[in-house]
């Protein structure tokens, strides 16, 4: 029953570090309301009653960049560093290229400049 208290007195303090870093503070009063009725000798327990009520996001692809492009219109070279600024890994990729797939690379993005169909193009030309 002691390690449990510890353990739990543990927790507490690493949620309240996590606190300064942006944890949900409802989840910590729930965490500190358990660690009191613990130490006191009680058996309820608090639960997080807010944090549970606050809805979850879904996963988002826009938030993963997948359906995101580069502007329209660019010539190779605006495109090659428009690449390199904002989708640096795919450049990298883009770069070890020959000269003639980089520019069947930039044909896709005139054809279509999302990243995704960028990313696909560049990756099917080096494993060939």
């Amino acid at each position: 029953m002691r390690a449990a208290r510890l353990i739990l007195l543990l927790l507490a303090g690493g949620g309240m570090m996590g606190a300064a870093h942006g944890a949900d503070d409802d989840y910590l009063k729930a965490l500190q309301a358990e660690t009191q009725s613990l130490s006191s000798g009680e058996t309820a327990t608090v639960a997080p009653a807010a944090a549970a009520a606050k809805p979850q996001q879904a996963w988002s692809a826009a938030g993963q960049g997948l359906g995101e492009g580069l502007p329209p219109n660019l010539s190779q070279e605006q495109f090659e560093a428009a690449l390199k600024s904002s989708y640096f890994g795919t450049f990298m990729f883009y770069s070890k290229l020959k000269e003639q797939d980089k520019g069947a690379v930039y044909q896709a993005y005139q054809s279509n400049g999302q990243i995704d169909h960028i990313r696909e193009t560049t990756t099917s030309l080096l494993k060939k």
